[in-house]
């Protein structure tokens, strides 16, 4: 994943996140509501826009890419 940002307007959500999980790790997001865990997840899993930035699974770019696709 290369660091992503998403800003909703003149909000930045979430900063250049950058992650590199590797096989057989577990991960998980703590932080209290309206941190953007869920923001994080969505853009992670290709459900969200990410306004700068690309998430890569396996390799391809997720970064927007439709749920039937992503199923």
């Amino acid at each position: 994943m290369n660091p992503m940002v998403k800003r909703y307007e003149s909000t930045t959500a979430i900063h250049g996140v950058a992650l590199d999980i590797g096989g057989k790790e577990f991960l998980t997001f703590l932080g209290p509501s309206g941190c953007g865990k869920t923001t994080l997840l969505r853009m992670i899993a290709g459900f969200g826009n990410v306004t700068e930035g690309q998430n890569l699974l396996s390799g391809e770019d997720t970064s927007g890419r439709c749920r039937r696709a992503a199923a």
